[in-house]
């Protein structure tokens, strides 16, 4: 593996398909959704006003309860995806597929409207590169696709993953390096 301040551009390989994460798509909902919760202000606390200080506190607690249950409560989605919170202190979120028919086959790589291939044509090869998550049953599509991102001029990098195994993202982003 090699170090890379590229930023990966997540694809998932499952079922002979190839199936885009959109994970930027995801990140904005995410951010626009934080920058729209109520603002909880902290109160100060001033000695001659004990009871008022408390009242504020009881406040406080109210709001950041009510938005931490917003943000639990929270789904992002994109073309193929529906994301959830899965762990508040590691800020991770998981990947849900929408349909097992999701993304495109590996019959449809190769055409010309291939939204695989329109994908790659909208990324920049000195910026980005591909990750691919691959599961058991679909290597021959994954061979194809990297040959494809190969072709394009990309660097990539893959990780195999097991069919059960969630797709999860945490505030650290994940890291499959390029190969």
């Amino acid at each position: 593996m090699k170090e890379t301040d590229k930023q990966p551009i997540f694809f998932e390989i499952s079922g002979n398909r190839v199936i885009y994460l959109d994970t930027k798509s995801v990140n904005n909902q995410i951010q626009e959704f934080i920058k729209n919760l109520p603002i909880c202000t902290e109160p100060n606390y001033t000695p001659e006003m004990l009871d008022s200080y408390i009242n504020e506190i009881r406040n406080y607690q109210i709001c950041l309860q009510n938005k931490l249950q917003e943000l639990k409560e929270f789904r992002a989605e994109t073309q193929y995806y529906k994301i959830e919170l899965l762990d508040l202190e590691s800020a991770a979120w998981q990947y849900n597929l929408k349909s097992i028919n999701s993304g495109e086959s590996s019959i449809d790589l190769n055409r010309s409207n291939s939204e695989y291939i329109n994908i790659l044509s909208q990324l920049e090869t000195q910026k980005d590169y591909i990750a691919f998550l691959v599961r058991p049953d679909s290597f021959s599509t994954f061979r194809q696709a990297r040959e494809i991102a190969w072709k394009a001029g990309f660097n990539v990098g893959w990780e195999p993953q097991t069919p059960e195994s969630p797709i999860i993202f945490s505030s650290q982003g994940r890291s499959v390096g390029v190969q």
